[in-house]
Formats: C-alpha cells, structure tokens, sequence
C-alpha cells in the first residue's frame, strides 16, 4: 500500500479540486539538494491506483528511454543528477488514490568529465502552451539536473545554447506522448485567481512546449534584465 499524502501536498489545498486529474512529481537529488518538476495528467474520470501506476511507469520511460532512444530526459541530465522517486496523487474529489515509487538512484548520462549539472537556480525554462494565448493560460518548468554542457559550445553563458535547446524541446514535447500511453493526457491546471484559491481548478490541454527567449532560470533571467 502506497504511503499516505504527507503534510507538503495537503497544505496547498489541492486535494478533491481538480475532477479526472493527477498530479504527478518528479523527484531529483543533486549535490545533497533536492528538486522536482510537477507535470498534469487528465483522465477524464477518478483515477484508481491502477492508472497511476501505468502512469508512473510511462514517466519512468520517458525519463529513461524517450522515444528514440537513448533520447530520454537523463540524456541531458549530468551524472551529478539523481532521478530519486516519483509520487502521483488523484486530485479528483471522488478518488483518493496515490502512487509512490521510490527506493531507486538513476543518475543522469552526461559524464562528470564532460560537464557537471547546472545549478537548480539556474536551470532552462520550459513554457508549456495552450491553445488559448493568454499568458496566464501558460504552464512553465524548471528543467533539473540538465548538464552545464548545455550553455557552452561558444555561447552566451546565459543562454541554452541551440543543438541543445532543439533537443530539450523535443524530449519535452514527447511528455505528451508517453502521457498518452497511459490512457491520459498532458495537462496545466489553474489554481489561483485574483489572489484566492479556487473551488475547482479548471483544465487547459498542453498544445506544446517552447523555451521562449532561451534565457535560463530566475537569477540569470534578472541579471539579464536589470533586475
């Protein structure tokens, strides 16, 4: 029997708000820190533990395989970078199911001779968009655990340079594929508006993924701009 939700997940009131929908997160170590990348999932009914298993397995694939292999998300990732566990939860109202896969340690495939990992503070940003332009309608995540290789070859430091942001775009758009072989499909979720926690969170399709104007994470973003 999976363990229970724990305290992180229960104190942000996702729990029952969001009808057909799992959360599913990603879990990595690097350097003795911990990080994760959050991904939605739609099934169009409640969720059973059965579906979050298959659902966990597909992601474990894509982080592992991709679809021409070896082209999964850990072929960009350092050897500093740990894939760690994976928890899925059904935020469905009617459906209370979870799945914990932990226990495990896949570290990344770019040697440590080639490059070590990019700092989480700086990793590349990953804009995930719907069909509807509105800007707050657009999903982003942080990609942990992505080699320092990723912003060299020549290039400005602040940027991913563009064989590996090409690559990245591809590994990322193909979420959305392996989401689909567990009967589900890629989602963002609207939580929040006007600064209150909504009742139920509506649902907005993911068309595809972009990385905007290719500049890394927060702190770079703000040395970048000024701020």
């Amino acid at each position: 029997m999976p363990p229970s939700t724990g305290p992180a997940l229960s104190r942000t009131g996702f729990l029952g708000r969001c009808p057909g929908t799992a959360m599913c997160r990603m879990e990595y170590q690097g350097w003795g820190k911990n990080a994760s990348m959050t991904f939605y999932a739609y099934f169009g009914h409640p969720p059973d533990v059965g579906e979050l298993e298959l659902l966990d397995h597909q992601l474990g694939l894509w982080e592992s395989l991709g679809i021409l292999i070896p082209l999964g998300y850990s072929s960009l990732r350092s050897i500093d970078s740990h894939f760690v566990g994976m928890r899925l939860w059904s935020l469905d109202p009617d459906s209370n199911a979870r799945y914990f896969d932990e226990g495990f340690d896949r570290p990344g495939l770019v040697p440590g001779q080639v490059s070590e990992m990019l700092p989480s503070p700086v990793s590349p940003m990953i804009y995930w968009k719907t069909a509807n332009p509105e800007r707050r309608r657009r999903g982003r995540t942080y990609c942990v655990g992505i080699s320092a290789e990723a912003t060299r070859i020549g290039y400005d430091p602040n940027n991913i340079n563009p064989i590996w942001g090409d690559g990245l775009i591809t590994i990322m758009n193909d979420l959305t594929q392996f989401m689909q072989n567990a009967n589900a499909n890629q989602v963002l979720i609207q939580t929040h508006q006007g600064g209150r926690l909504l009742d139920t969170f509506p649902i907005f399709p993911v068309a595809a993924a972009g990385t905007g104007d290719g500049i890394l994470g927060v702190q770079r973003r703000r040395l970048r701009r000024g701020r």
